[in-house]
């Protein structure tokens, strides 16, 4: 395992390293979206890792070595876990995503397959976080799920006692991304809908208190506006809920021939409202894969949930409530606007 590395700097920041002389394959990063953007992975596709453009590549050390890590001993424990000898290849979110996290995949020596994928996190909440993933990865697995499958923990392990590491099994090489419509739910998610549907019920409030989705909520409405006091009428009657992966959303979707991965699963809650996937999914489609103006995503989803009675009324709003209290996809933009466009809605409350 090479010590000497070349690094992608961009505005002084680093975005990627690794192993100088490692040639990888052309298509190695469509294995799990880049956390650094799609111009990242044009940049990396574009030098092909040939340190052809010196302004962008810089020579390095193993990046661990800044994060205090014992780099000796983690090349041990991540070769016992994967069993073969690999190259890491690592990569860093913009700072403005997040600044407590980076990524890694763990590549054979050839540079032609991923083995692993590997998550860093390096600050508390981020931690939190990904033992969340953890936790969903483990029980998720080992029940089994009807319509889709996930990514398997093989291996966590904490460093210095603030630092979490998680190495998670990749998606398959030949796995695509998709490209969703306003009938997904029935040509290409099928029954993920419904997946946690026989789970469902209800709780009053008192007992969401150790629920972050709830607490965040609670935290980002102490100004009463229009939805909050249209949220709080609702939780007099309770909140139905089950398992939920809790940011449902495009971009955690990758299909292998007729089978469907989800991953991602740093909020999953075995408490979020009934209706939280669903409504994040309906959502993302219509504003990010479809591009449409936010008072077309607004009405179509006035149409979908609020006239459809007072129990999918009250679910689809504690769905939403789930959104913006997590700052997950559409949350804040729906909320924005549903305080701002109120009146000119024939809303029941």
């Amino acid at each position: 395992m090479s010590s000497r590395y070349l690094q992608l700097n961009l505005f002084n920041q680093a975005f990627a390293a690794y192993p100088k002389g490692l040639r990888l394959s052309g298509d190695i990063w469509q294995n799990y979206p880049l956390r650094g953007g799609r111009r990242l992975r044009f940049l990396l596709r574009t030098l092909n890792y040939s340190c052809a453009d010196r302004f962008l590549l810089c020579t390095s050390e193993i990046p661990l070595k800044r994060y205090g890590f014992d780099t000796e001993s983690f090349f041990a424990w991540i070769t016992e876990v994967l069993h073969e000898p690999c190259c890491l290849c690592f990569f860093w979110p913009s700072p403005k995503r997040s600044t407590g996290r980076f990524y890694a995949y763990a590549v054979e020596p050839s540079g032609n397959q991923i083995v692993a994928y590997i998550k860093f996190a390096i600050s508390n909440n981020d931690s939190e976080a990904l033992y969340r993933e953890i936790n969903a990865s483990k029980e998720l697995n080992e029940k089994g799920t009807k319509c889709f499958r996930i990514p398997k923990c093989l291996a966590h392990t904490s460093i210095n006692n603030k630092c979490l590491v998680a190495v998670f099994e990749p998606l398959p090489p030949n796995s695509k991304k998709i490209k969703f419509t306003l009938d997904s739910w029935v040509k290409v998610i099928g029954l993920c809908k419904n997946e946690f549907s026989n789970e469902i019920h209800t709780v009053d409030i008192a007992k969401l208190g150790n629920e972050r989705w709830y607490n965040s909520f609670v935290e980002r409405s102490d100004v009463c506006s229009p939805f909050v006091t249209a949220v709080k009428k609702t939780f007099k009657s309770g909140v139905d809920v089950c398992r939920t992966h809790g940011d449902f959303a495009c971009h955690n979707f990758m299909s292998v021939k007729e089978s469907l991965w989800i991953f991602d699963w740093e909020e999953f809650t075995e408490h979020g409202p009934c209706l939280a996937d669903e409504i994040c999914f309906f959502l993302c489609v219509r504003r990010f894969e479809m591009g449409w103006p936010m008072e077309k995503v607004f009405y179509s989803f006035i149409c979908s949930y609020l006239e459809k009675g007072d129990v999918v009324w009250r679910r689809a709003l504690q769905a939403l409530a789930f959104l913006f209290g997590l700052k997950i996809s559409m949350g804040k933009e729906m909320v924005d606007y549903w305080n701002q466009n109120h009146k000119f809605f024939d809303l029941p409350y």
